[in-house]
């Protein structure tokens, strides 16, 4: 079990989520 790769793809996976947070809540503030 790779722990430093295991790390990273969690790392790479939050930022995804947050980046698609961001998103929808610029959407949201531009359409109200």
């Amino acid at each position: 079990m790779n722990l430093l790769g295991s790390i990273l793809d969690l790392l790479q996976n939050y930022h995804e989520v947050l980046k698609f947070n961001a998103y929808l809540l610029c959407t949201r503030l531009t359409q109200s």
